[in-house]
């Protein structure tokens, strides 16, 4: 079988990208191993959560200006004459700005360009916002005939529910978005959700291919002995209590004050637990701890800021049980919930999106309503006050976890995707 040569643009990505950088680390890699030839396009001065050396068939490639003011200047004097079209076409009829138009092809144009002049690849695959890579591809599709595929997540595309509304971007790109999703050749989405917001730009699903952007769970369902001595060291405040925990990036998206205002609920019944909020600090973090001190519980909660992987999986160890709390439904579907079933705690879930694809409330997890604390702190209660059932719980979640989302599963979802 021949295997197709891909141009990936987009395809590694820096922090704080999290769950799809983990997803990209590991499935690259997996699908050079198995004959196809890749070239993944990155921004130049972006950090790489890995390296790619020495890996057959799978080159990693920095594009954009490396000179100074007037060499730019030049350059987008250069892409401006050369893709006038395709400028014109954009800002006239898509209404994007013109600023932003052009700084975006002088950061991935004309090198970008080159490579697929030098590679002759037979597709073109784009990660990450239609208005934005997604034009880039578009480009390269038209000038080259190549066609053209794009996976789409979280907030790259409008969301017809109001509760999106935090994260307004995508609306301001919606007639760009929908004039390249409609040029592509094949749309990827994380979810049977995803697939369906299609609609909300006047693209039928069925036009979308389901490929999981979930990797390495074995990891997550193995313990080590090391793991509660490391906790331990690392948050001594905590001691012996049950552990309450939260991991994702400090935004107001994620929800976390949702865990705080739950957290302040469960303790006026249990003193013997706390509050860990384990991620990196994107803005919200302020706010948080606002609400933490406003509540008056900050002697039980800890806010640890990001950490590495090893504390991180010691952490889904050694708790009770995890909160996705998520309130924005722009979020398709959030590794970290998927992580901490593997580890074999049990989840309590935001009903968004695609969660409920995963967990079925009652039998492998729990599911509440965005943004409803209310809710949240009676299903924690009910799992303190049902230690076994709980124990039960997070066993069948591990289970139905791992059988859904295993490695394999999600290369063969790839490799449909481009046939």
């Amino acid at each position: 079988m021949i295997r197709p040569r891909i141009l990936v643009i987009n395809g590694v990505m820096p922090p704080p990208y999290g769950g799809i950088a983990k997803y990209l680390g590991r499935t690259l890699p997996e699908l050079a191993q198995k004959g196809y030839f890749i070239e993944a396009l990155t921004q130049r001065g972006y950090p790489l959560t890995q390296e790619y050396k020495d890996i057959p068939h799978l080159e990693v490639s920095h594009v954009g200006p490396q000179r100074g003011v007037l060499f730019q200047c030049l350059l987008l004097i250069f892409n401006t004459i050369k893709y006038f079209t395709f400028i014109w076409e954009r800002c006239f009829y898509w209404k994007a700005p013109l600023k932003e138009t052009l700084l975006l092809l002088n950061r991935w144009m004309p090198e970008a360009e080159q490579h697929l002049r030098r590679g002759r690849f037979d597709k073109i695959h784009v990660y990450d916002a239609p208005w934005a890579q997604g034009w880039i591809g578009y480009i390269l599709s038209k000038k080259h005939n190549c066609p053209l595929y794009i996976t789409t997540f979280g907030e790259v595309l409008p969301h017809s529910d109001s509760i999106s509304l935090l994260d307004d971007i995508s609306e301001r790109y919606r007639k760009t978005s929908e004039a390249i999703l409609k040029q592509a050749t094949r749309i990827s989405a994380p979810t049977h959700y995803c697939s369906s917001q299609l609609s909300t730009v006047h693209i039928s699903p069925e036009k979308a291919s389901l490929t999981y952007h979930v990797v390495d769970t074995e990891q997550y369902a193995q313990f080590d002995p090391s793991y509660p001595t490391l906790f331990r060291h690392h948050f001594p405040e905590i001691g012996d209590k049950k552990v309450i925990l939260f991991i994702g990036q400090l935004l107001e998206r994620k929800g976390p004050e949702v865990l705080a205002r739950a957290f302040s609920k469960v303790l006026q019944q249990d003193q013997n637990i706390h509050a860990l909020f384990i991620g990196p600090d994107l803005g919200h973090g302020p706010a948080l701890k606002s609400v933490i001190d406003q509540l008056g519980i900050a002697e039980h909660c800890t806010i640890a800021g990001a950490v590495d992987e090893t504390l991180l999986r010691a952490a889904y160890h050694q708790s009770f049980c995890f909160c996705f709390t998520t309130i924005s439904k722009i979020e398709c579907l959030g590794l970290v919930f998927v992580q901490a079933m593997c580890a074999g705690i049990p989840v309590i879930a935001s009903r968004i999106s695609g969660v409920p694809e995963v967990i079925v409330s009652g039998e492998n997890g729990l599911l509440f309503e965005p943004n409803n604390d209310h809710e949240l702190a009676q299903h924690i209660e009910t799992l303190l006050q049902n230690p076994s059932a709980a124990k039960e719980m997070g066993q069948v979640g591990q289970a139905s976890a791992l059988a859904q989302f295993p490695l394999s599963t999600i290369l063969d979802q790839i490799e449909t995707f481009y046939r």
